[in-house]
């Protein structure tokens, strides 16, 4: 009857033991599932404001040429104030 008690004994302990290590992997997979999800995310708003402030930067330079374009053909420009004005002025008629 000992002998059945320690086996029981061990077969218990053995599986508790196993539920544990198993839970701890469970664990450390979420965490490492949390945390390249999180790698992913700050990666792709990185990517995002680089990519604005570049598309940014371009529309500068785009603009620019326009502007200095126009100038060469119509050296008294209005600036972009008085363009703007103008344009609410005729969008409220």
């Amino acid at each position: 009857k000992e002998c059945r008690q320690h086996f029981k004994d061990s077969i218990i302990e053995r599986t508790v033991t196993s539920k544990q290590k198993l839970d701890d992997k469970v664990t450390g997979l979420r965490n490492d599932v949390r945390d390249s999800i999180t790698e992913v995310k700050d990666t792709a708003k990185s990517t995002v404001k680089q990519t604005i402030l570049y598309m940014n930067e371009r529309l500068k330079d785009f603009t620019n040429a326009i502007d200095q374009k126009l100038n060469e053909h119509e050296p008294v420009q209005l600036d972009r104030k008085q363009n703007k004005a103008m344009t609410a002025q005729m969008n409220e008629r």
